[in-house]
């Protein structure tokens, strides 16, 4: 799985799964990236930083809940 792959999964669920985003790191750091990738990648953040694309977190909850204030 290369970056591009992953940014194309990512736009078509409309999130970035905890397991995406490791391939992602895991891919940086080995340098396995090409100019391609990197233009997927910068698609991929402004995706994130505009709310298209959620990350997935620990607690991530595709359907959350109002928060109960009453407590």
């Amino acid at each position: 799985m290369n970056v591009k792959e992953i940014a194309q999964q990512a736009f078509k669920t409309g999130r970035l799964s905890l397991l995406q985003e490791t391939y992602l790191y895991e891919l940086f750091e080995a340098h396995r990236t090409d100019e391609e990738d990197l233009r997927a990648a910068d698609s991929l953040i402004n995706a994130l930083l505009d709310g298209a694309v959620q990350r997935e977190s620990q607690g991530w909850d595709p359907c959350p809940t109002i928060p109960d204030f009453d407590l």
